[in-house]
């Protein structure tokens, strides 16, 4: 009866996360929204579908990442499994403390298997490969002198041989203090982290961080923005995505940040105002794809594992 009702709870748990997420958005975007009305720009409706088109394809994107480190961290649980969870999981990020919430409700959703833990790891993994992918893009896009290729070398370092090896034996000498218990397991599994995951993580993740700056583009010629050159825009959006994901993780939710150092970079080329209803845009388009397409991947994911009955 007690594991029945926690099958019930968690589900139920991650459910009101969702819903009070939805709250929080629709009071965001219903003030982004006035606040573009009122400004009666000349959009062009072409290009703001495909901002949103460019969200959903970094949505399943992420998800394909998320199923490669929990095949390989957690367990072959079936791909529709990690992508419905991730995408779940991905409607609790509006809330405050965003990345706090949004990792409370991926662990709740494995936990019922027992592989939280694991799932735990994954993330870790996840935002360290993520950061590491986008810091590394931004200097090669902003400052770095000698081009887009040298810089894509040194964020791929991690995978080079000599890391890896690194990397093992520090795995192997924490295993040996730690004995043989669950945290000693996930480490050991951590330094047999196959190359071949972290390069296709870091690959996507250049790939999302650039999709991401076409999608800052779209918006900018939908609102009749006066754009830098793409080096510049494309560094400036991952940059300040950065910025407000550690503000996330390391200062209470913060996340607003990315709202501001967009707004701030863009105001030089575009103007104030023009780059103050950009990132508004950039914010409110953002929340409703992901919303959009976290719901229907959810929906479709769902639908496909009762059609197999495995739910």
């Amino acid at each position: 009866m007690l594991a029945a009702r926690r099958r019930w709870l968690l589900p139920l748990a991650v459910g009101l996360l969702a819903l009070a997420s939805l709250a929080f958005a629709a009071a965001a975007t219903s003030a982004d929204a006035r606040t573009l009305v009122s400004a009666r720009p000349d959009l062009r409706w072409n290009r703001l579908a495909a901002a949103l088109a460019l969200v959903a394809l970094n949505h399943w994107a992420q998800a394909g990442v998320w199923h490669l480190l929990t095949r390989d961290l957690v367990g072959d649980g079936g791909w529709l499994r990690d992508v419905l969870r991730f995408s779940v999981s991905a409607l609790t990020r509006n809330l405050p403390g965003a990345f706090y919430w949004s990792t409370a409700s991926r662990l709740l959703l494995y936990r019922p298997d027992g592989a939280a833990s694991g799932a735990a790891l994954a993330v870790g993994v996840e935002l360290a490969i993520q950061l590491c992918t986008g810091a590394g893009l931004a200097l090669a896009l902003l400052v770095w002198p000698w081009g887009l290729l040298p810089g894509a070398v040194l964020v791929a370092a991690p995978i080079l041989p000599p890391a890896r090896r690194g990397l093992s034996r520090v795995g192997a000498s924490v295993v040996r203090r730690l004995g043989r218990g669950t945290l000693a397991e996930r480490v050991a599994a951590l330094a047999r982290l196959p190359s071949g995951t972290i390069l296709a993580m870091t690959v996507t993740y250049v790939a999302v961080w650039l999709v991401g700056g076409l999608y800052l583009e779209c918006l900018g010629t939908a609102i009749g923005a006066s754009l830098p050159a793409r080096p510049l825009l494309y560094g400036t959006w991952v940059a300040a995505s950065v910025a407000g994901i550690l503000g996330s993780v390391a200062l209470g939710g913060l996340g607003f940040l990315r709202e501001f150092a967009l707004a701030g970079a863009l105001s030089s080329t575009a103007g104030m105002v023009t780059a103050g209803l950009l990132s508004v845009a950039a914010r409110l388009v953002l929340i409703l794809g992901t919303w959009l397409c976290g719901l229907a991947t959810a929906a479709a994911c769902q639908l496909l594992l009762r059609q197999r009955g495995e739910t």
